[in-house]
This record gives structure tokens, C-alpha cells and sequence, in this order.
């Protein structure tokens, strides 16, 4: 065989590895009208959209970190709405053509969602000139390395509905928003109280405000009467790591309705914290809520009476990053309704340090009738004074006067394993007193013990069967 036939002989051979491989990826033989259709339906997957609203859906999606692509979407897209992203800062290049001619693109952009460098992201905004006529959606972040970062000639946004700023100020003359999160902010960098009052009068479709480590100057006369705006459709206010002056004074600035979320969380020592007076202005939010859990480090309110649901599902929450003062809890009916309470959490290690205030606190609640008890010894206290208030002088009985029988309502007590934790040795430390509980309350009706409880002996397990008429040792992991 000659070179030449030999030549030949590779070649074809390569040619039928490439034709096998090939039929191995059938995608690089779709026609691209296939392609696009195919594109659009994974861009409605990823960015939430039921179903692409323009034929060349997946074009209008600009990441300006991937030159080539953002150079074509930007030509393919013709005169479709786009949203444009930098979300990798060490790959953003201004030498790239197509930024610098963003501008041409400006009244077409309906959402930024920037993660860039401070000297990247001016150099952006410079780019695209004073005003972003249709943009409703900004999120603008820079990494954790850099500092707070303040856009001067920041674009006219008349449209603007959703706002996500962290570690980024720009000039606060806002109105019109939607939902509005700020991150990050520290002092020369945050917006004042006034100003964020200002936001909030501007904004009456308000539904989500998020407020997270930052520093808002507080230049208000607390004295003064407070200048109230209704926010008829806001959702959820979350504030954390915000000084309580100024959490207090934003709660007392807007009405929040009922069927809102209210999500607090501060540090009792930054705050000096003594009160919840401290944090929540009087009559702040109506509440109808079915459940209360009680916590080391504060309190979540529930719409719901399902067992151990996420915090994040609470109707109100507040935390701290310490445990809360003991006698904070007794500030309660001061602010919201505990007469529609009808079932108690007690999260772990929650009574370790409450116990001298337990015997009140039980009293607030008259119609509590169910209690689920995360694992802990400490709670042979709950247990104690559950079948006898008066079993141990060293609870507080003075602001809330005593009743004979804590909680007269009870009818079923939960032992779960709520947050991962094990009932060790429960039959020797629990059960004594889960007897001496069921033997003084005859109205007890339902006892509920999770898998990982001890296994209770055939005697005692007979004698509460002879006191409380449902036994169940199958309660779920969040019973």
C-alpha cells in the first residue's frame, strides 16, 4: 500500500469516528430554528417565566461576563426587552466593544443584576448615560472584599419596582417600589430614618421590606408624634442586625397588616435590650395567630397549628443572637393577642434559664390545649408546675396572679424531636413525671412520644394507658 492509499485509509477512518460521535450528540445537527425554541423553554426554567413572551426569548438574557454570547443576544434581541447580569466581577472587561455600547441598548434594559467591583460597576452606570427608562428590577451587590461603594451618577429609574442594594448606596429619592432590600450599609453609607421613611411614604405598594446589617443615621425627635403611611399590600418586614431605635421608629412610621410577616432580629446586648417596648411600638400589628413558640434566644407567633414549622413560616418572629432577659416574655399581651393561642412550643433549652418566670408566663396563656416539648431535661420544670403550680416557691408569681390549674385547656402533650435533638434517658428522668402529670390533670387526653424516645416498660406504659385514653409512640419527626 502506498503513503497516498494509506493517507486515505486514516482519513476515512477518522471521518466515520467524527460521523459516530456525532450521531452520539444530536443536538449540533438541530436546525437553529429548533435550537431557539429549545433555548427558550430552558430560559423560562431558569428565570421563572411560565413561557417565553418573544420568539427570541432566550436572547433577551445579557451576561455581560461572557463577551461573545452578550455580543450576539445583543443583535439577535432587536428590539425585545432584555435583563442584563455581571455576576462573575474578575471577568467583566471594558475593552469588550459591546459594553461601550450598551447605551444604544438602554431603553430596551427592564433588569440590572450587578455583582462587580466599585470601579467596574461606576464605569457601567457612566456607560449607559442618566436614565434607564424601563428598568423595573435592580440588584446591585459588590464582593465581600470590597467596601461600602456609593453611586453619585446614579441613573434616573422612573420606572423602577424591585430594589436589592448590598454594600451599595445610591442617592434615596426613591418612590414607587415594590420591594425594597438594603444590605450592608454602614454609617455614611446608609440612608437616614427620615430618609427611609421618606421611601416607604413614596412607596404605598410596598410589599417586602428587608432591612439587614445596616446603620441608618437616626435624625428624628423620638418625641415627636410620628407621621403614619399605610401599606396596604406589604407581605413581609424583615429587619436584622438594625439598632433598635431605629427598628422601633420604622414599626411606629407604617401600618402593617395583619396578614403580614414580621421578622426581628437584634442583639440584646448592642441594644440594651430591657423591654420589648424597646423594639415594637404599641397595637403594632393584629394578630390572630394559633401558636406560640417560646425559644432561648426569643418568640415566633404562628397562623398555623401545625407542629415545629419552619421559622421562616411565622406570622412574627424576634431573636436574638443571646438569650432574651427573663422577664422579657411578660411584655407580651402588651403587643399582641395570646387569647387565640391555642398551642405551645417550647424549643430546646428554652425554660433552662426561664424557669423563675415560667409559672406566669403559663398563666397569659388560658387557652392553650396543646404542648409540644422539644428534648431537654430542664423541661421536668414545665412538667412540675403543669400538674401543680404551686409545687416550687422559686417561681415568680407577681406581675401575673397564679391560677390553680395552668393551661385548664390541655389536652395533649407532644414529646418531639424537633431540631435533631434525642429524650436521653427518658424513662428514668420524663416519665416519673409524665405519670404525676396525667395522674393531676384528668382532662389530658393525648400523649404523643417520638421514635426516639426510650422504650416505656409494659407496667408504667399500662398505667398511663389507664389515664390518658390516646397513647401514640408514632409522632413524626416534627410532633
Amino acid at each position: 500500500m502506498t503513503l497516498y492509499q494509506e493517507e486515505h485509509r486514516l482519513l476515512d477512518a477518522l471521518s466515520a469516528v467524527r460521523t459516530k460521535l456525532n450521531s452520539l450528540a444530536p443536538v449540533s445537527t438541530l436546525p437553529n430554528e429548533l435550537l431557539e425554541i429549545i433555548f427558550g423553554f430552558c430560559v423560562s426554567w431558569l428565570h421563572d417565566q411560565s413561557r417565553p413572551t418573544h420568539r427570541l426569548a432566550w436572547t433577551q438574557f445579557i451576561d455581560l461576563c461572557q463577551p461573545r454570547l452578550a455580543h450576539e443576544f445583543l443583535l439577535r434581541s432587536q428590539s425585545a426587552p432584555i435583563r442584563v447580569s455581571a455576576i462573575s466581577p474578575s471577568r467583566l472587561s471594558f475593552k469588550d466593544i459591546y459594553i461601550g455600547g450598551l447605551a444604544l441598548h438602554v431603553h430596551r434594559i427592564t433588569s440590572l443584576d450587578l455583582h462587580l467591583f466599585p470601579e467596574d460597576m461606576s464605569h457601567l452606570f457612566t456607560s449607559m448615560g442618566p436614565m434607564l427608562p424601563c428598568a423595573t428590577e435592580l440588584s446591585l451587590r459588590v464582593p465581600p472584599v470590597s467596601a461600602n461603594f456609593a453611586i453619585h451618577d446614579f441613573p434616573s429609574t422612573p420606572q423602577l419596582k424591585s430594589l436589592t442594594l448590598d454594600c451599595v448606596t445610591i442617592p434615596w429619592n426613591l418612590s414607587g417600589l415594590n420591594h425594597l432590600s438594603l444590605r450592608g450599609q454602614g454609617p455614611g453609607y446608609s440612608p437616614s430614618v427620615t430618609q427611609l421613611c421618606a421611601v416607604f411614604q413614596s412607596s404605598p405598594d410596598l410589599e417586602s421590606i428587608r432591612l439587614t446589617c445596616m446603620n441608618p443615621v437616626f435624625d428624628v425627635d423620638a418625641s415627636l408624634p410620628v407621621s403614619v403611611t399605610r401599606l396596604p399590600r406589604l407581605r413581609e418586614f424583615r429587619v436584622a442586625g438594625v439598632k433598635r431605635a431605629a427598628v422601633k421608629y420604622l414599626l411606629s412610621s407604617i401600618t402593617i397588616p395583619s396578614t403580614a410577616s414580621l421578622h426581628i432580629c437584634c442583639s440584646t446586648k448592642d441594644t440594651q435590650l430591657q423591654s420589648l417596648d424597646d423594639v415594637f411600638p404599641p397595637g403594632i400589628m393584629g394578630l390572630n395567630s394559633l401558636t406560640l413558640r417560646l425559644e432561648p434566644g426569643g418568640f415566633h407567633f404562628f397562623s398555623s397549628a401545625t407542629a415545629w414549622l419552619d421559622a421562616s413560616q411565622s406570622a412574627v418572629s424576634f431573636v436574638s443572637t443571646q438569650y432574651i432577659p427573663e422577664d422579657l416574655l411578660l411584655d407580651l399581651p402588651r403587643f399582641f393577642d395570646l387569647i387565640s393561642i391555642t398551642t405551645l412550643e417550647v424549643g430546646k433549652d428554652t425554660f433552662y434559664y426561664l424557669s423563675r418566670m415560667l409559672v406566669p408566663l403559663l398563666a397569659l396563656l388560658p387557652n392553650i390545649n396543646t404542648i409540644h416539648i422539644a428534648p431537654n431535661s430542664s423541661y421536668t420544670t414545665l412538667l412540675r408546675v403543669l400538674a401543680n403550680p404551686a409545687a416550687d416557691d422559686e417561681f415568680e408569681t407577681e406581675p401575673v396572679p397564679t391560677p390553680d390549674v395552668l393551661c385548664p385547656l390541655l389536652e395533649t402533650i407532644s414529646f418531639g424531636r424537633a431540631q435533631g435533638g434525642i429524650w436521653f434517658e427518658f424513662v428514668v428522668e420524663w416519665l416519673p413525671m409524665v405519670l404525676a402529670l396525667a395522674r393531676a390533670r384528668s382532662g389530658l387526653r393525648v400523649l404523643r412520644f417520638a421514635p426516639c424516645c426510650d422504650v416505656i416498660g409494659a407496667e408504667e406504659l399500662e398505667e398511663l394507658e389507664k389515664l390518658v385514653p390516646v397513647i401514640d409512640f408514632h409522632a413524626s419527626n416534627g410532633a
